[in-house]
């Protein structure tokens, strides 16, 4: 039997909502869906290393862990999205060709794929933003970047996130390691990450500082972020981290996403993991090293329990030594 053929996009379509779901969740395939698989490489050239990395159910599912109800943002200008769900995830990989995108991203660095971020912000009750580009633009105005500014209320929370970046990863690496150390003397909850390139990102969840902040307001807590920032910046003698990143809108790399500029893996570190990371630089950021088999031993926040004690400790002894 001879089998369709159809045009590019609805293709495209075809194969995201109904093969690479089946793919996803091992559901058996039907010479259609082999043929509309090799029809997309054909028309597309999709990053084939994406396409291994996120056919397979538990990244997928870690991902939208880590996402929860935060913003998923794609390569940086692309905002305001949902993936609380595998299929909402999947349907953003379609329709922003995230697999299939080649040429340059927003700061000009050749990609072939699209980076996937998270919001710092925490939401609740946020409304999807319109897929239609005139509707979006429209809603853009309305809900997020005009006066009214509507997403600020759905905001219940806003991680703290630090970005450690240089040209040489052990430079970044050493700053890291002061935080790293600096926290931990504190039991405080964190997560560290791989920023897929030259750097690393450490997080603290809200949980853990809420109660120093009082009734939440967003630009006050941004604000006690940046402060605590520069704190720390003084007191470790810190030179790599990026100190001027904080605002509502700001966003990290996604754990368990790929780097479009290297194909490397977002991954998070066990403390074991960042301590060895210095004399095995290249296992952890080989893409090889994300297994399965240790996913669900990974997670957001790695053996650490809550102890929004330690945060209040931390603050106290900054104020104390801070000169």
């Amino acid at each position: 039997m001879q089998l369709e053929i159809i045009n590019k996009e609805r293709l495209r379509e075809e194969f995201f909502l109904n093969t690479f779901k089946k793919i996803v969740f091992k559901d058996n395939l039907t010479n259609r869906d082999r043929f509309l698989f090799k029809e997309w490489v054909k028309n597309y050239n999709p990053n084939l290393i994406f396409f291994e990395h996120y056919r397979k159910k538990e990244i997928l599912f870690e991902i939208v862990k880590s996402v929860k109800s935060n913003e998923l943002v794609i390569n940086e200008n692309i905002r305001w999205l949902y993936a609380s769900k595998i299929d909402y995830l999947i349907y953003n990989f379609y329709f922003y060709k995230v697999m299939e995108y080649s040429g340059t991203n927003t700061k000009g660095d050749k990609v072939h794929g699209l980076s996937l971020y998270k919001s710092l912000s925490i939401f609740t009750d946020r409304k999807q933003a319109p897929y239609n580009p005139k509707d979006k633009k429209d809603w853009q105005n309305n809900y997020w970047t005009g006066g009214r500014k509507e997403y600020v209320n759905h905001v219940i929370g806003y991680d703290f996130g630090m970005d450690f970046d240089s040209d040489n990863i052990l430079d970044s690496y050493s700053d890291a390691k002061k935080v790293f150390d600096f926290l931990n003397k504190f039991n405080i909850r964190f997560r560290i990450n791989t920023s897929g390139s030259k750097g690393f990102h450490i997080v603290i969840p809200y949980e853990e500082f809420s109660d120093l902040i009082g009734k939440f307001n967003l630009d006050k807590t941004v604000k006690a972020c940046k402060g605590l920032m520069i704190d720390l910046v003084k007191h470790l003698k810190l030179k790599k981290v990026d100190h001027h990143i904080y605002s509502p809108t700001r966003y990290l790399k996604l754990p368990y996403s790929i780097d479009a500029r290297n194909n490397r893996v977002i991954l998070p570190l066990s403390d074991k993991d960042f301590l060895d990371f210095k004399n095995n630089s290249e296992k952890y950021m080989d893409i090889n090293y994300c297994k399965l088999n240790n996913l669900g031993f990974r997670g957001e926040f790695i053996n650490k329990p809550h102890n929004p004690n330690g945060f209040k400790e931390l603050i106290e002894y900054l104020d104390k030594n801070i000169k």
